[in-house]
């Protein structure tokens, strides 16, 4: 089967861009859409390439997005059957008209999953740190609508990238957290990122969920150092970039996945 060919990031904002008046649009604004998939193509173009070279024959599979995004849509052209489990059935109509079955309710309500069949691939993209929840249950919940051998594939933000070492010596506030945190306690759901993971404790958690394989995997999350204002900061820039390149465990993005056995 021939490999599908990747939509250009004009491609994707134009889709968002043609949708009739009346759409729903994260943070319900179509421009703030149009931005975050901007800011977001080379993270999910990689994201595809990691399910690309695990999944060869996704063409042929269903898979479950959790978190639903103009992502979710781009799905359709690498699985059989795509469906979404998101908070809320907001984004529905768009779904529908795309052939995506959507449950509503997110990752800790039981009648989200409640006859909801198994698939053989979960995705699940900067979701996890948003949640105040145990993370081992989430973990376990998405587990059981795999079925045996699939992967979950889940990106979240690297708590021990390289700009974070560097401010724990200095004991200054961390990368990739919303302060204050917990400012929406009282619900699952939070808006703010307000627990970041080491890759070494969601190795861990994987394995405390039943994952019987786990790989630990990063993105360089950069897109260019031109809006550095001066020649020392951009060239700081670069070199950062560089040893990210030759550390990779330095980079923001970290990317689990968990294979579940054959049972």
């Amino acid at each position: 089967m021939p490999p599908v060919r990747t939509k250009s990031l004009g491609e994707l904002v134009a889709h968002t861009r043609g949708l009739p008046e009346g759409s729903f649009f994260l943070e319900h604004s179509r421009d703030k859409e149009i931005q975050y998939i901007e800011r977001s193509y080379l993270r999910w173009r990689d994201i595809l390439k990691i399910l690309e070279a695990r999944l060869p024959n996704s063409r042929e599979l269903s898979c479950l997005d959790v978190g639903c995004s103009p992502f979710t849509f781009w799905l359709k052209d690498y699985f059989r059957q795509v469906s979404a489990l998101d908070l809320s059935g907001a984004f529905r109509g768009r779904c529908e008209a795309m052939g995506i079955a959507l449950h509503a309710g997110g990752v800790t309500s039981d009648e989200a999953f409640a006859g909801m069949p198994e698939v053989d691939c979960v995705i699940c993209l900067e979701v996890l740190e948003h949640l105040h929840a145990n993370p081992v249950k989430v973990l376990a919940r998405l587990r059981s609508a795999l079925r045996g051998g699939g992967p979950l594939i889940l990106s979240t933000p690297n708590m021990m990238c390289f700009a974070n070492r560097g401010l724990m010596l200095l004991n200054r506030k961390l990368r990739h957290f919303a302060y204050p945190p917990f400012s929406f306690d009282d619900e699952v759901h939070g808006y703010g990122h307000d627990r970041v993971y080491m890759p070494a404790e969601l190795k861990e958690y994987f394995a405390a969920a039943g994952f019987e394989r786990v790989e630990t995997l990063y993105q360089p999350h950069v897109f260019g150092v031109s809006h550095h204002p001066g020649r020392m900061r951009r060239l700081w820039a670069w070199m950062v970039i560089y040893l990210k390149r030759a550390i990779p465990s330095f980079r923001d993005g970290l990317v689990m996945v968990g294979w579940k056995g054959r049972e």
